[in-house]
C-alpha cells in the first residue's frame, strides 16, 4: 500500500459585489451623475488531497481537506485510473 498526497492553493480577486465604499458625485450639463466604487473581493483557497492504493496500484481510499476541496469531486478521476 502507498499513499500519495498533493496540495494546491489559489488566490485572487473577484469584482466587488458588496456595499460600495465610495460615492462620487458630479454635475455636468445640468445633470447629476453618481459613481459607485465597489471594492474587489479577495479570496484564498487551499486543498490537500490524499489517496491510498493497494498492492495492485488501485485506489482503495481517499481523503480531501481544505476550503478549496469542497466543489471538486475526485471519485470519477480516481476510478478511471488504470
Amino acid at each position: 500500500r502507498k499513499a500519495y498526497t498533493w496540495q494546491w492553493s489559489r488566490q485572487g480577486a473577484t469584482p466587488g459585489y458588496r456595499m460600495p465604499t465610495t460615492v462620487y458625485a458630479s454635475r455636468w450639463n445640468r445633470y447629476d451623475r453618481y459613481y459607485l466604487s465597489y471594492p474587489p473581493t479577495y479570496y484564498e483557497e487551499h486543498c490537500e488531497f490524499t489517496f491510498i492504493t493497494d498492492a495492485q496500484g488501485r485506489v482503495s481510499a481517499w481523503r480531501a481537506q481544505g476550503d478549496g476541496c469542497a466543489s471538486y469531486r475526485p471519485e470519477a478521476v480516481l476510478r478511471s485510473a488504470p
